[in-house]
């Protein structure tokens, strides 16, 4: 969603618990390169989790990549 300069990206997956997730967001090669790594010990559960990026600008990009994966929008 592009909304009042904000692109917000939202990512809903389900992943080990006992995890914590550090996002970073990398401009290059007018695309938007949304990064996430992990933190803590996982647990042999399974959780639910949301990473929301929020992501004022006002330039123009030709697409955004998660991970070095292409992002689809739904």
């Amino acid at each position: 969603e592009f909304k009042n300069d904000t692109l917000t990206v939202v990512f809903e997956f389900s992943d080990a618990c006992c995890i914590s997730f550090v996002g970073d967001i990398v401009y290059k090669d007018k695309s938007i390169d949304l990064r996430s790594t992990t933190t803590g010990e996982p647990c042999e559960c399974r959780c639910y989790y949301t990473l929301e990026y929020k992501i004022k600008t006002k330039k123009t990009f030709k697409g955004i990549r998660f991970n070095g994966y292409e992002v689809k929008a739904e």
